[in-house]
């Protein structure tokens, strides 16, 4: 474990790439808040041998103070009011300002979507077998977790209306998208809007709002500019362009997503638009 203090404008200037961000003047860096980080960082790249659902987990909405706690799973805010506002207002911008930093080493479980155990019933019973329950949750609690590298990513609200963004179950309608060898733009990760069971109820993002969130960082045998596809409340967003390295199979929906929404080993038009947010 470690501690480190550095202002969110480290966080936000490295992210600067001559060739790949607009403006630094849309960062200033007049107010800034220290970030506490407490976690142990990913060592490892994550490595994909087709497309992945996405993590983007949202570890914070809401307006910056002077503080953040970071820590490995979700960051708290010190929800003091700000002295001054962190990001320039500008009446002729709109929409979202999505910052990629990739020059920024995070972490994140590799199963993070891992859940526990169902309950051990006794034999021939409906009566919850307590002892075992308990002896499968202790195994699944201590298990060895991967620890690998996630990139962070800052969504800022620049304009001077609310936005409303979608969300489901705290994370974004937003996948990493990959130029192919030909130079366009293709999705590497897919997703999927789940029938019932879900939380899907819109954050609020207020002039000079922001969220944090973070991505996978991939690894590869081939090296490629990659780009966040945001869709909300039937507008799509992108981010700055940033270099990484994947595998061109991520091109590829895994096998078995294919089989289960198609009859035919084919997707249909519908599904894919739904998939990669062209609807």
């Amino acid at each position: 474990m470690k501690t480190i203090i550095y202002p969110l404008a480290l966080l936000l200037s490295s992210c600067l790439q001559d060739n790949y961000i607009a403006n630094p003047n849309d960062y200033p860096a007049s107010w800034i808040p220290n970030i506490l980080d407490k976690f142990q960082e990913g060592r490892n790249r994550f490595e994909a041998i087709s497309m992945t659902f996405p993590e983007n987990l949202i570890l914070f909405s809401g307006t910056l103070s002077d503080s953040l706690h970071f820590s490995l799973n979700s960051i708290l805010l010190c929800r003091q009011p700000a002295s001054k506002p962190p990001f320039k207002q500008d009446a002729f911008k709109t929409g979202l300002q999505i910052t990629v930093c990739p020059t920024q080493n995070l972490g994140m479980f590799e199963d993070i979507d891992s859940i526990p155990p169902a309950p051990q019933f006794l034999e021939k019973s409906t009566e919850i077998d307590s002892l075992a329950t308990i002896r499968d949750y202790n195994k699944w609690i201590s298990r060895k977790r991967n620890l690998i590298q996630a990139i962070p990513v800052i969504i800022c609200n620049a304009g001077v209306e609310k936005i409303l963004l979608e969300q489901q179950d705290k994370k974004l309608t937003m996948i990493q998208e990959a130029k192919d060898e030909l130079g366009n733009w293709r999705p590497i990760e897919y997703w999927i809007f789940p029938r019932c069971g879900y939380s899907r109820a819109p954050i609020e993002l207020f002039p000079n709002d922001l969220i944090l969130t973070r991505i996978i960082r991939y690894k590869g045998d081939f090296e490629t500019d990659l780009r966040l596809k945001l869709r909300s409340n039937l507008h799509v967003y992108y981010s700055n362009s940033y270099r990484g390295t994947i595998h061109k199979s991520q091109f590829n929906l895994p096998e078995r997503v294919q089989r289960n929404y198609s009859e035919d080993g084919k997707i249909g038009k519908h599904t894919s638009d739904m998939f990669f947010l062209n609807y």
